[in-house]
């Protein structure tokens, strides 16, 4: 339907069955990607600007907001300033896939994020910020979007993007969210949802005992998963 033609069926596109549950061939599709990569000669160079994707963000009790990239092109530095679709970081740790800290990720390479004000989109770009001009910083506040034709009004904490969105989209069209976002639910979350007649959804997220005494006074809902 798309055009796609796979390898062995008219096509030169390289099909590679995997399994995220038992991680069955993952060794393998990592192996095609480098060769194709290199068949194509497909490069980065570390001497460009700096050009890297956001495949997922989350909320680390200990350590905060938590980006994680892959750098398609340039070099990415601790105290790097960068922006990505608006959310502003100041790089102030780099972590590898076994939690290691890194000081500089070249082109190719994946990484951990430490330092962003709130959570970039998954898919969105980084790249190296621009000075502003009045030394202020930009402030991220929250969009509340309440819809009267919906017969329930939610506000979802989840502790990643990924799960955020799939929790979005799994959604009936009749339930309403008012505000979504990652990190532990958190007093305005409550007042929030109070104001609104609304259920608070903690998805993999925690709910502290001041939090659930304030639900409790101001008679809101939370449901945990």
């Amino acid at each position: 339907k798309e055009g796609i033609l796979f390898e062995g069926r008219g096509g030169d596109v390289v099909a590679v069955p995997v399994s995220a549950k038992t991680g069955d061939g993952i060794p393998h599709l990592l192996e095609m990607i480098s060769l194709v990569a290199e068949m194509n000669e497909v490069r980065g160079d570390p001497a460009k600007p700096l050009e890297a994707v956001v495949i997922e963000s989350e909320f680390d009790r200990k350590r905060g907001q938590l980006a994680t990239v892959v750098v398609q092109e340039g070099t990415l530095k601790i105290g790097d300033e960068l922006l990505a679709e608006n959310v502003h970081a100041k790089v102030k740790a780099l972590f590898d896939e076994d939690g290691k800290q890194q000081s500089v990720v070249l082109p190719g390479q994946p990484t951990q994020i430490l330092g962003f004000s709130s959570p970039p989109p998954v898919g969105a770009v980084v790249a190296q910020a621009q000075e502003k001009k009045d030394g202020t910083e930009q402030l991220q506040q929250r969009t509340v979007d309440p819809d009267e034709g919906k017969t329930l009004q939610i506000v979802v904490k989840a502790d990643t993007i990924g799960g955020l969105e799939a929790l979005i989209a799994s959604l009936p069209t009749e339930v309403g969210v008012l505000y979504k976002g990652i990190g532990d639910v958190v007093s305005s979350d409550i007042l929030l949802a109070g104001s609104f007649n609304a259920t608070v959804i903690a998805f993999g997220v925690r709910v502290s005992t001041d939090v659930s005494h304030l639900a409790e006074a101001e008679k809101v809902n939370i449901l945990t998963s």
